[in-house]
């Protein structure tokens, strides 16, 4: 499931975590429980990986963690520091394109793209 990069890279924390008797929680939203999943494909990895959380909204984080939630600011002030590659996910991230549902099976949607249909959804109170 992960590339043997990722997998070394898992096993160097483990093995810090273990020389310094550190132990390991998780807070993943984006990630989806991959950072702690890399960790526990290592054998034996439970010594060090005590916990993991996916949630993706701030105020659950925010809850589990003890912390307040972080500030919101404008994508356009965000992206001046952002690293090329996250930028590019946001740039050219096609995993929610509707494209193919409206031309292959003629879908009519009542919102052209996801980002109005949330926009709408939140206005209204629709979550």
């Amino acid at each position: 499931m992960f590339e043997a990069e990722t997998l070394t890279l898992a096993q160097s924390v483990l093995d810090a975590c273990r020389a310094r008797g550190w132990h390991v929680a998780t807070a993943e939203s984006c990630t989806g429980g991959l950072v702690a999943g890399a960790l526990t494909a290592i054998a034996g990895s439970s010594d060090v990986l005590e916990r993991g959380f996916v949630t993706y909204s701030n105020e659950a984080k925010s809850e589990l963690l003890g912390v307040p939630p972080p500030p919101e600011i404008p994508f356009e002030e965000a992206r001046r520091n952002m690293t090329p590659m996250a930028l590019s996910f946001y740039e050219e991230c096609r995993r929610a394109d509707n494209i193919k549902l409206k031309t292959a099976l003629g879908v009519r949607l009542r919102y052209p793209t996801y980002r109005e249909g949330l926009r709408a959804s939140f206005e209204n109170g629709d979550y």
